[in-house]
């Protein structure tokens, strides 16, 4: 943990006048506490006191990633204007200051006071608070920072020079009637869901399920894990089968299902889980964030899509409008005729050192432009790495 440290802007003319003080919380349940004063409800599902107790509990443990928990209030207040979760990661030598992520998060954004707003004076001044504040760190990496909705800025866009990533999210809003709903999204998706329910249920004991008690949430979440796992076990990059994620699921869900914060689906055939999917709602919108499937035999039912649509019937029966595919433009999530929300990243330089990584981030920014470069630089890649 990093030792608590309060920093402002010294008063002088060449800096605003309206300064900022940018403290480090020492710990996670004095960070959360000042959340529970700044919350007034608002707070997306990834900044819930729920989701960051449970992800600085279980994925910030080890020396590779320190908590970097920042609180803002302008100079001279008492109340925070804004709290920020963040890491400190340490990679090939470099110190690097990131938002509390480690791939599972959607989406990222500072927790924001209701009504606040940032004079481009307030900015100028905050953006020198902040750079004090991230002292020791040689980078700022941002990303999948979504534009906010209604009055809640996220300051984030307005401090750092942002651009466009590759990822989006994909949001959908029914109506208050569930059948005006399958009429907007057309007849073919409509008479496909149909089907599938009907060659699901040929399976003799064939049902929806969703979990309504934390032991029965629990063994249902393992049967996903195993399934996602047997599926993923020579992808690349693939880390939920590491014991830290595990954990880090299982404690949300024990904190949350019975309150209804986590929620848990699944198409099973009698102790056979056909498909099951993990969910956050944060009391508005459900964001759905792991899915797994069977295997072939079920391809019939596309029990994945079937999963989907029989979690959206039943939350909207419960009052829930709005719901959240997460990331990745997949085919199936145009079927739900779900909008694309745009996001954004950054990579701001704190030290010289943090230079060289700038520039090779702007590099592969560049190259994604351009799929044959970037394929040629990780190719060339791997032959030094060989060589």
């Amino acid at each position: 943990m990093l030792a608590a440290d309060t920093l402002e802007l010294p008063a002088a003319a060449a800096e605003p006048a309206a300064s900022w003080t940018v403290e480090r919380v020492p710990t996670l349940n004095r960070f959360l506490a000042r959340l529970a004063r700044l919350d007034d409800g608002a707070t997306g599902a990834f900044q819930h006191a729920s989701w960051l107790h449970s992800w600085y509990s279980c994925l910030c443990a080890g020396d590779e990633v320190e908590p970097l928990l920042l609180a803002v209030r302008a100079h001279g207040q008492a109340a925070d204007a804004m709290l920020l979760p963040l890491v400190v990661r340490r990679h090939g030598g470099l110190r690097r200051a990131e938002p509390a992520d480690l791939g599972i998060t959607d989406y990222n954004a500072a927790i924001v006071r209701a009504g606040l707003v940032l004079s481009d004076e307030d900015t100028a001044g905050l953006r020198t608070a902040l750079r004090r504040a991230l002292r020791g760190c040689d980078l700022l990496l941002l990303d999948k920072l979504a534009a906010p909705a209604g009055d809640r800025p996220d300051p984030w866009l307005h401090l750092v020079d942002t651009v466009d990533s590759p990822l989006s999210g994909h949001r959908v809003c029914l109506p208050d009637s569930y059948a005006d709903w399958l009429q907007h999204i057309g007849k073919h998706a409509r008479k496909e869901f149909e089907r599938c329910w009907r060659v699901f249920q040929r399976a003799p004991q064939a049902r929806f399920v969703m979990a309504d008690g934390v032991d029965q949430g629990l063994a249902l979440l393992r049967r996903l894990a195993r399934l996602q796992h047997q599926r993923h076990a020579h992808t690349a990059g693939y880390r939920l089968d590491q014991p830290a994620y595990d954990q880090f699921y299982e404690h949300f869900l024990r904190a949350n299902l019975d309150g209804g914060r986590c929620v848990f689906t699944a198409l099973m055939d009698g102790d056979e889980m056909v498909a099951g999917l993990f969910s956050v709602h944060d009391g508005r919108r459900l964001t759905m964030l792991r899915i797994a499937t069977a295997g072939d035999e079920w391809k019939a039912c596309a029990p994945g899509k079937l999963l989907l649509e029989r979690t959206i019937h039943a939350m909207h029966a419960r009052g829930c409008r709005e719901f959240d595919f997460g990331l990745g433009d997949y085919e199936h999530k145009r079927v739900f005729r779900a909008t694309a929300v745009p996001l954004h990243e950054a990579c701001v330089a704190l030290t010289a050192r943090g230079l060289a990584w700038q520039a090779g981030w702007e590099l592969k920014r560049r190259l994604r432009r351009h799929p044959a470069l970037l394929d040629l630089a990780r190719r060339l890649r791997r032959q030094l790495q060989r060589g």
